[in-house]
């Protein structure tokens, strides 16, 4: 395998890890119920829970992440909502643009990644955002659209109260058009680790020491979920 070509694959898999996905539709379950004693105590101390699944006739397992943030649910998805603002602190992201606005929570939006002396890579995802246990929870999911590196992705992001913060749970799950990309794995799992180390920092910054920013973020997550609950009302009223 030539050096460019090796060098390519890692571009690629510096897209599938840039993209939170779950191969399995988003629940309003307790996200606690998904942890044992043990990943909770880890959880309760600080630390990033990781957890890695198989799944039967994929070369790529579901990869989630559990985290509790020093922030509330609010806070937490207001950041991860403002889909445009995802190159301002992804890893090797520098395009998040929304193209599409199919209802006010559900968007299409194009990221591109590039590393050095090579070409950009694209690719489309279809964001939703809804909340649950009664709006003090939220959940964002989405799928591929398209991308010239992926087969197939889907995901989801939740958003708990959880003592005095909240309790994050990301998955990534792909499926990636090439099979050199399987040569990545381990690089794969570490940058989906750095996409997740760089939102919480985010959070946390954009709390102490841009709350006006934040709190502009949080207004606009308001009104989608506002604007998206009339939409939905006028659709069942039509249908």
């Amino acid at each position: 395998m030539t050096q460019r070509l090796i060098i390519q694959n890692k571009l690629i898999l510096t897209a599938l890890c840039l993209i939170w996905a779950s191969a399995f539709p988003a629940s309003a379950d307790d996200i606690l119920q998904e942890l044992d004693a043990q990943q909770l105590a880890s959880v309760r101390s600080g630390e990033a829970v990781l957890k890695i699944v198989d799944v039967k006739g994929e070369s790529w397992p579901v990869v989630t992440l559990y985290q509790k943030f020093d922030a509330s649910p609010e806070e937490c998805v207001a950041v991860f909502g403002n889909c445009e603002s995802h190159k301002d602190f992804f890893p090797h992201l520098n395009q998040s643009v929304i193209t599409q606005i199919e209802a006010p929570h559900i968007l299409e939006v194009e990221y591109s990644v590039s590393l050095p002396f090579l070409p950009n890579q694209t690719y489309t995802l279809r964001s939703s955002l809804n909340d649950y246990n009664e709006g003090s929870s939220f959940v964002a999911d989405w799928k591929l659209v398209k991308s010239g590196a992926l087969k197939t992705t889907q995901g989801s992001a939740r958003f708990e109260p959880f003592e005095g913060g909240t309790l994050v749970a990301y998955q990534n799950f792909v499926v990636p058009k090439s099979s050199f990309a399987l040569m990545f794995k381990k690089q794969a799992l570490e940058q989906v680790q750095n996409a997740f180390h760089a939102f919480r920092e985010r959070v946390i910054f954009q709390k102490n020491h841009a709350p006006a920013i934040l709190e502009q973020e949080i207004l606009g997550i308001k009104k989608v979920l506002e604007d998206s609950l009339e939409h939905r009302s006028c659709k069942n009223v039509l249908s």
